[in-house]
């Protein structure tokens, strides 16, 4: 066959159009959302096809959405599959030189065979797992630590929790960011911070997948404190 009968087929699009394709940021109201948005909602697509192609960057990355009404739940975690994925991420993660170490990140064994240290023959670091020694250059002041300020041990007071609490955020002000909501398969969730009095807006209920990372970010520049 020659080159230029090869093309590409995309086994979920029928061909004829009738598979609606939006571009970023244009499915935001609707009940839809990618494998990895189910997966975060405790969900998976359940064997239903795709309904709709988001694209960005001008198609060249893309992604399928499906209907969340339609998904079903994840299959459960037991410990059989616990233990079987663990030994699956050993063998990538296990060192079979020198050293024998386990790392956190896949080690090149197929092209190196070993990790870096073991190949180059450099002294080999302490175990990545192994957690840091606390310093003694300096004594601990048999003072204790400096008295905090008035407004920073106020900033630092946590507010009561709220019963359809479903995370909270400390800011780099000290206040805190609520986020509240029926829980992570509805889209009644909303987040609030304590210290600007800002909350979420476009839209102001969503699903806690698309608004977590909203309230992450917020805590993560809110300069204000509470002042009362």
């Amino acid at each position: 066959m020659a080159d230029q009968d090869l093309v590409d087929v995309d086994p979920y699009d029928p061909g004829d159009g009738s598979l609606l394709v939006f571009r970023w940021k244009q499915a935001w109201r609707t009940n839809l959302a990618t494998r990895r948005q189910l997966r975060e909602l405790g969900l998976r697509p359940g064997g239903q096809e795709p309904v709709v192609r988001i694209e960005c960057r001008g198609g060249q990355r893309f992604a399928w959405l499906y209907r969340i009404d339609l998904a079903k739940p994840k299959f459960p975690m037991t410990l059989a599959k616990e233990a079987a994925l663990d030994k699956a991420m050993a063998a990538r993660q296990q060192c079979p030189g020198p050293c024998g170490r386990r790392y956190f990140h896949c080690i090149p064994l197929k092209t190196l065979r070993s990790c870096l240290e073991c190949f180059d023959g450099t002294p080999a670091d302490p175990p990545p797992t192994s957690l840091p020694q606390r310093s003694t250059c300096l004594p601990p002041d048999p003072r204790g630590p400096p008295p905090m300020s008035t407004a920073t041990l106020a900033a630092f007071t946590e507010p009561d929790r709220p019963k359809n609490l479903l995370i909270r955020f400390i800011t780099v002000g000290g206040s805190y960011v609520d986020v509240t909501g029926p829980g992570k398969h509805s889209d009644k969730n909303r987040w609030n911070c304590h210290g600007c009095e800002d909350s979420s807006d476009r839209p102001e209920e969503n699903y806690l997948f698309r608004i977590r990372p909203d309230a992450n970010y917020h805590a993560t520049t809110c300069r204000a404190i509470p002042l009362r």
